[in-house]
């Protein structure tokens, strides 16, 4: 039997769409939850009976996993976020693969959204399954599974396929995420949340965040960037949360899709906290291409090539490549944009570039 743990903060919705797809398959299921209400509390105890309750905001997701998985009734786990979908994923080869890779980790296939500038959906291999005997959960609120013993290695892939959370409904209603923003601005009425504890600091920024996503997701650009800007002027704000990266690349799409392109330069000012993201590194190239500075925009790509730390696949590989060989195409340089084109394999846009350059 493998346990299927589902760690979230008030996304009920989304737990039971996953819930959902898994409930064909003979799992055992353990939802960690804080935020709940009774009605959705019940609703999701209809497929689970192991629902704890518990105070996830003083915890990285690392550790909430590793608590989680304490409370499983199987050794054997598998990671769902909420909103996950499984598109694939038959019981029997499953457990068969883990008698036969006993002891390793099982990647699943899991598929996410395009970008922007590319449009077809993306495959990237997920280390999801796991024994907690032999593995625990490291790397704070971007956990990696990290063997308990030298003697634990590998890994494996599974025919498991999942589909990435589709924002929630919720995630997109501009008016809904302004409404929470406003209840929690009236609760502090009066205090100036620049002096605030940092934790206030952090829960206000996450609203201001949610609130410009959902304007992000309607491409309402300019607005999206006024509330981004204001979630990152907050002096305590820990860049390490993962929201704050996000928050900041998308503050800079939004700059560049609403056409403020001189103003998306200002994110040169914490080049040094994201230097160790390949999204970030991309975005810079981004900006600077935008600006006229191609030179500097092929060698924020060519970092972004180098940098092993990607949240969206292609940026640090052939979304990367691509944009050099446009700059290479640009300064008519035949030969080495056609290197760069052909670095970027079966990606479709290289492959018409490669086309018009063999006319």
């Amino acid at each position: 039997m493998i346990t299927a743990i589902i760690v979230t903060k008030g996304n009920a919705d989304a737990t039971l769409r996953t819930l959902d797809t898994l409930e064909k398959y003979n799992l055992d299921f353990l939802v960690v939850e804080e935020g709940f209400t009774e009605e959705q509390h019940v609703a999701v105890s209809r497929y689970t009976p192991w629902i704890t309750t518990r105070d996830l905001s003083g915890e990285t997701l690392a550790s909430s996993l590793n608590a989680a998985a304490k409370l499983a009734h199987t050794d054997d786990i598998l990671v769902m976020h909420p909103g996950e979908t499984v598109g694939q994923m038959n019981m029997d080869e499953l457990l068969e693969a883990i008698e036969q890779h006993s002891g390793q980790i099982g990647l699943v296939h899991r598929i996410s959204a395009a970008m922007e500038d590319d449009s077809a959906p993306e495959e990237e291999l997920s280390a999801r399954l796991y024994n907690r005997t032999r593995y625990t959960f490291t790397g704070e609120d971007k956990p990696k599974l990290s063997p308990l013993e030298e003697t634990v290695a590998g890994s494996y892939v599974t025919d498991v396929v999942i589909w990435e959370a589709m924002p929630d409904p919720q995630a997109s209603d501009i008016a809904f995420q302004e409404n929470r923003l406003e209840e929690f601005l009236s609760r502090h009425a009066g205090a100036d949340l620049g002096e605030a504890r940092p934790e206030i600091q952090r829960e206000a920024a996450e609203l201001i965040f949610q609130t410009g996503r959902a304007c992000y997701l309607q491409r309402e650009y300019e607005n999206a960037a006024e509330y981004f800007g204001m979630g990152l002027s907050f002096d305590e704000l820990d860049v390490k949360a993962p929201f704050v990266e996000e928050m900041v690349i998308d503050f800079g799409y939004s700059l560049i899709y609403s056409g403020q392109t001189k103003q998306a330069l200002v994110l040169e000012a914490v080049y040094e906290n994201f230097d160790q993201s390949a999204d970030f590194l991309y975005l810079m190239g981004m900006i600077y291409r935008s600006n006229g500075r191609s030179a500097e925009a092929m060698e924020e790509y060519k970092k972004a090539v180098a940098c092993p730390n990607a949240r969206k696949r292609g940026v640090n590989s052939y979304l990367a490549h691509y944009r050099m060989g446009e700059l290479w195409s640009d300064a008519e340089q035949v030969e080495k944009a056609r290197k760069e084109f052909e670095a970027c394999g079966s990606y479709e846009p290289a492959r018409e570039r490669l086309e018009e350059l063999n006319l």
